[in-house]
């Protein structure tokens, strides 16, 4: 464990000193100061923050950066021999994991092999077809226009808005280097489309080979076509690979559970996927949380006791390397905008205990699962799942049940307790193990009554294939929709740009992240823009262009009088204040 953690020490350092050592603070600042006066449109309508850079703090970040390498070299320089005796069973982890997968997909029947692959094809085909057919949401054109494009020093220190999933913005800034800007949409979302393809795959394996291949295909089936699973399979943000960060902790943690085999490659996992998942959102605290309470608590024995004294060290070590992966985010922007953000600010007490059950059903339930009148039967598999499995199941099959209800409850008391109520799409990831939750225990009971059982396996089967065809159904239609208004936004900020320049002022949500998105791409001068705010402390100036959704009333105190029509196209209207033409 020592040597883990060592290693872990040492890549930290690295990837700050690769981010750091090269940029003097004399070009930094600039350049983060920048960043921080372009997001202010992005901010909207929180004020955008000074930011806490100085000199002294950046040295002190680079000398920690060149301490953590050196730590990390010296150690593993010292234990050498450990070390590479370590490195070489880690590998024959690897290779023993890799056969054991591949037996156990030889020892699958026909059919149901045929059926999982069915399965998993469609799954690619379907994220194919998204990843081509779906436009850039406001979110993305923030995390791309803000966080990656001022390149790895800021996005690794700049954090002025939550949108900013660091290790995300890191990976796709590579790619849109040097790039032309014709068609960013693609290879902005390449990682995330291409780690979810393998995450799929060696998922659905690893949960086949801990559970059955129907548990795995069931979780795999519904999961993959949740609303939430569908959008975040292609979408240039940090929730897709952190959800499947928080599959590969539970899987690792898992194996830890079962026994004494591949424990080497599965602590390396559990804490290469909780770091990852970490620095990819601050809110991998939660799937973290649950895995670490089910190693401490679950099981008895020495083994047991050896395993908690290694996940409270592990977990220990894991918080403390996250964090230094945010020292750039707290030193050069400070640590109240990572820490205490209007996402995460704690909410007035009267306030948050009136709004909690109506935040959780219907709101966050309809959010991850599609309908709000699954919050009952999911209450239900909560209270009464893991009891099934401990009855009927498998005695393989218990720890894979508390371990999944660990990752679906446990961030409900972390919630409690910092008084917040966060985006829906923050608890994405619990779906997954409730999910499988569902299928051990649809599998306990098929064990306890075969002929009921597999009716229900059937049953189970046809419920998800029509949820997946329900779904795909409704994603073609809103993609032809969403396609088309993306049409009419380019038309009308082609129409603004042979205008003369002039105030803009945009009454559509998240249209003036667009304009600004479209004038960078085209390499046009930004236009003075007011975005959707109605304060009457903003309702002041006078406006050359109005753009508003198609039907809406031009606000009164502009005069409505003094404009005209300019173009309607879509879901959008442009007016232009008399006398303002087109470009000479």
């Amino acid at each position: 464990m020592l040597l883990l953690l060592l290693a872990g020490a040492g890549l930290v350092g690295l990837h700050l000193v690769l981010l750091y050592g090269g940029v003097p603070y004399g070009a930094l600042a600039p350049a983060l100061d920048a960043a921080n006066a372009a997001a202010g449109l992005a901010s909207a309508p929180w004020p955008a923050q000074p930011l806490a850079h100085n000199a002294p703090d950046y040295a002190r970040l680079r000398a920690v950066a060149g301490g953590l390498l050196a730590a990390g070299a010296l150690g593993l320089g010292f234990w050498r021999r450990a070390a590479g005796h370590e490195a070489r069973r880690l590998a024959h982890d690897v290779r023993r994991a890799g056969r054991a997968l591949a037996a156990g997909w030889r020892r699958t029947p026909g059919p149901a092999r045929w059926a999982a692959g069915a399965l998993l094809l469609a799954v690619a085909a379907v994220r194919t077809y998204l990843l081509a057919a779906t436009p850039l949401n406001p979110d993305e054109l923030v995390t791309l226009d803000y966080f990656v494009a001022p390149g790895p020093a800021v996005a690794a220190g700049f954090y002025l808005l939550p949108n900013n999933h660091v290790l995300h913005s890191l990976l796709v800034w590579p790619l849109l280097r040097g790039t032309p800007l014709e068609a960013p949409e693609l290879l902005a979302r390449l990682p995330v489309f291409g780690l979810g393809l393998v995450g799929l795959v060696v998922g659905f394996a690893g949960l086949a080979r801990l559970t059955t291949w129907r548990v795995a295909a069931l979780a795999t089936l519904l999961f993959q076509f949740l609303p939430m699973g569908l959008e975040y399979a292609v979408t240039a943000r940090g929730y897709g690979p952190q959800a499947l960060c928080a599959q590969a902790a539970w899987l690792a943690a898992l194996v830890l559970l079962r026994g004494p085999a591949g424990h080497r490659l599965a602590w390396a996992v559990w804490a290469g996927a909780s770091g990852a998942g970490f620095y990819l959102i601050p809110t991998f605290l939660y799937p973290f949380a649950g895995s670490v309470a089910a190693l401490v608590v679950l099981g008895r024995g020495r083994a047991a006791a050896r395993r908690r004294r290694q996940a409270l060290v592990a977990g220990a070590g894991v918080a403390v390397l996250a964090a230094l992966l945010y020292l750039p985010v707290g030193w050069l922007t400070g640590w109240p905008l990572l820490l205490a953000n209007p996402y995460v600010a704690r909410l007035a007490p009267a306030f948050f205990w009136q709004h909690l059950l109506p935040y959780y059903v219907p709101v966050t339930v309809t959010l991850l699962y599609g309908r709000a009148v699954l919050g009952w039967p999911l209450l239900g598999l909560l209270a009464l799942g893991p009891a099934a499995v401990r009855r009927w199941g498998a005695p393989a099959w218990r720890p894979a049940a508390w371990l999944a209800w660990a990752g679906a409850v446990a961030p409900v008391p972390l919630l409690l307790l910092q008084g917040v109520m966060p985006p829906g799409r923050t608890l994405y990831h619990t779906a997954w193990p409730a999910l499988v939750l569902a299928g051990l225990a649809l599998e306990a009971g098929a064990r306890r009554w075969r002929g009921p059982g597999r009716a229900a396996w059937a049953l189970a089967g046809a419920l998800g294939l029509g949820h997946a065809g329900f779904r795909v159904a409704q994603q073609v239609r809103t993609q032809a929709v969403a396609r088309r208004d993306d049409q009419s936004y380019r038309r009308v900020a082609d129409w603004l740009a042979a205008r003369p320049p002039g105030r803009v002022l945009v009454g559509v949500p998240g249209y003036d992240l667009y304009l600004a998105h479209q004038a960078r791409r085209h390499r046009r001068p930004l236009p003075a823009m007011r975005g959707p705010d109605t304060r009457p402390g903003v309702r002041a100036g006078s406006y050359d262009y109005l753009v508003l959704g198609r039907g809406e009333a031009l606000p009164a105190w502009l005069a409505p009088r003094r404009y005209r029509p300019g173009l309607c196209t879509g879901p959008l209207c442009v007016y232009q204040r008399a006398g303002a033409g087109p470009r000479p």
